[in-house]
């Protein structure tokens, strides 16, 4: 192996474990905290309470989720920028399920920043890091009270989802772990499953916190 190849190897290794750990674990707990939206807004503020009173959060946050995140979107973006789609000669679903990958990556860069500026430069804002707490669930109604950020919200969920789901479905194969063709099957229908799931429970917190889903607490 060439001293070129080597290192795309291991670059792509790296990039493969990224998207499990820890960016698809954060994006498994951030659903299933944005899920507590469907018990009020009182629960869900004091889930977020809590995790950003964890001792060093901001720092764990940093070095944990966001370094890995940026190195995981910028070699993402390279991919995406040297790639070189085949979906029309060769329209086999999983050449378009690459496609679709690079274009949920793509979408899912544009959600990360405004949700960041949305949320975490917002609470830095109205003091974070001064010890405020500031109210999550009514910045959230307010900004997804648009249907247009609903709609982008719904979008960037989906995004997010799917590119988890399809991801692990790579990263099996990319690891060894799914070689034969019916043990891709199985994943393909275990991780199809799964996107589904944490699609439902994330549309579901979206349109809780305004009240908008069945059996939701709302304010």
């Amino acid at each position: 192996m060439g001293g070129i190849d080597k290192r795309s190897f291991v670059l792509r290794r790296i990039h493969s474990i990224t998207g499990l750990l820890p960016v698809g674990l954060f994006l498994i707990e951030h659903l299933f905290t944005n899920a507590y939206a469907m018990r009020g807004s009182e629960l869900f503020n004091e889930r977020v309470e809590f995790l950003l009173t964890l001792p060093f959060v901001w720092a764990i946050e940093a070095v944990f989720i966001f370094l890995p995140l940026f190195y995981h979107l910028l070699y993402g973006l390279i991919i995406t920028v040297t790639a070189q789609p085949n979906t029309v000669a060769y329209p086999y679903g999983r050449n378009w399920h690459y496609l679709m990958q690079r274009i949920s990556g793509m979408i899912l860069l544009l959600f990360i920043v405004y949700h960041l500026l949305g949320t975490k430069i917002w609470a830095l804002q109205q003091g974070a890091l001064q010890g405020v707490h500031p109210d999550f669930f009514a910045r959230m109604a307010e900004l997804l009270a648009q249907p247009w950020a609903l709609v982008f919200y719904i979008t960037g969920v989906l995004a997010a989802v799917y590119h988890f789901a399809n991801g692990m479905w790579n990263f099996g194969i990319t690891w060894g772990i799914t070689v034969s063709r019916t043990s891709q099957q199985r994943a393909s229908v275990i991780w199809g499953l799964v996107g589904v799931a944490l699609f439902v429970l994330g549309i579901s917190s979206l349109l809780s916190f305004n009240g908008h889903w069945p059996g939701s607490l709302g304010h």
